[in-house]
């Protein structure tokens, strides 16, 4: 059943007894369907809850009776209910859009609003320069996270997952593993540059988790690429790897708005875009499964959005080695 997660004494009860055998979710058939498409485990959990709260809806709303039964009926209830929680008119439609194929009916004959792109503005020459400065004051580390947002472009989440495992660094060249929610993997290639500041780092991460002339709890992440300084572990989630960004961003007075790795990773892209890359090529760099037009046009059309660009050989500031252990 495609990539459902479930366990094998699942899966057992599964087959023995059927769906009446199982444990809470997993006794909803809809949830048993959304497990056999080829949906992410996020876009599968999103797509559940809103259909939950839309069947709840129906149930306290008497004025659409048939809308689980006639095909006519389903696209009245909702135009209704997405009138009444609009905020997520897109995700919810898409959700109500699975929920009815996973019913057996026509396609839902509501289309997508036109959301404005929201896209987070490229980094200008200087700004870039300030924060690359900025960071390599900060820490190793800050430095280290920096040049391979700039570079490279990793969202946030494949940060967070990236192992020392994931790098290859030699005299000559670097690459680097990404994997994306999704499980994709994809190798990329790093500037000689983003190299350097990398083994850099890696020489400071050994130290730290080492222990060498350090008063910190022995307290480990063997793996994890990026550590908190302070406990040596893995970031534990999105807020805290935006916090260390901000702060590298409040140094080089980037405020407004503030940095993150998604508009280092707005950079990379429009750098990579400016340089005449054809789109599809860039997508693929990004990690992206199709070019998304809106973005592309938002990312190239925006104030400074040349001025963004980053020559790809350009040499970071020299790495601080005031680690302040």
């Amino acid at each position: 059943m495609g990539a459902m997660a479930l366990s094998g004494q699942d899966l057992a009860v599964l087959r023995e007894s059927g769906v009446a055998g199982l444990r809470g979710r997993d006794r909803d058939e809809f949830w048993l369907w959304l497990a056999g498409r080829s949906f992410t485990e996020g876009t599968r959990e999103e797509y559940y809850k809103q259909a939950l709260r839309y069947r709840k809806w129906l149930v306290a709303n008497e004025a659409h009776p048939d809308a689980l039964d006639d095909g006519a009926a389903h696209d009245d209830a909702v135009v209704a209910y997405l009138t009444e929680f609009p905020a997520t008119h897109n995700v919810t439609l898409a959700a109500l859009r699975a929920f009815y194929a996973y019913l057996g009916f026509s396609e839902v004959g509501v289309e997508p609003v036109d959301v404005p792109q929201a896209v987070p503005g490229a980094l200008t020459r200087q700004e870039v320069s300030r924060v690359r400065a900025a960071a390599a004051a900060r820490s190793a580390r800050d430095y280290a996270l920096v040049e391979l947002g700039l570079q490279v472009g990793p969202t946030t989440s494949e940060l967070l997952a990236l192992n020392a495992e994931d790098l290859s660094l030699s005299a000559r060249a670097g690459w680097i593993r990404l994997t994306s929610l999704d499980g994709a993997v994809r190798d990329r290639e790093l500037t000689r540059p983003t190299t350097r500041v990398l083994e850099g780092w890696l020489a400071v991460r050994r130290s730290i988790l080492d222990g060498d002339g350090c008063r910190r709890p022995r307290i480990r992440s063997e793996h994890a690429l990026f550590i908190s300084l302070n406990t040596r572990q893995r970031f534990e989630d999105n807020r805290s790897l935006r916090r260390v960004v901000a702060r590298v961003g409040a140094a080089a007075d980037v405020v407004r708005p503030l940095l993150n790795p998604a508009r280092l990773r707005a950079t990379a892209e429009t750098r990579l875009l400016a340089s005449g890359m054809d789109p599809r090529e860039v997508a693929a760099w990004m990690g992206q499964k199709h070019v998304n037009t809106p973005r592309v046009r938002a990312l190239m059309g925006g104030a400074g959005a040349l001025s963004a660009v980053v020559e790809v050989g350009s040499e970071p500031q020299q790495l601080s080695l005031d680690l302040g252990l």
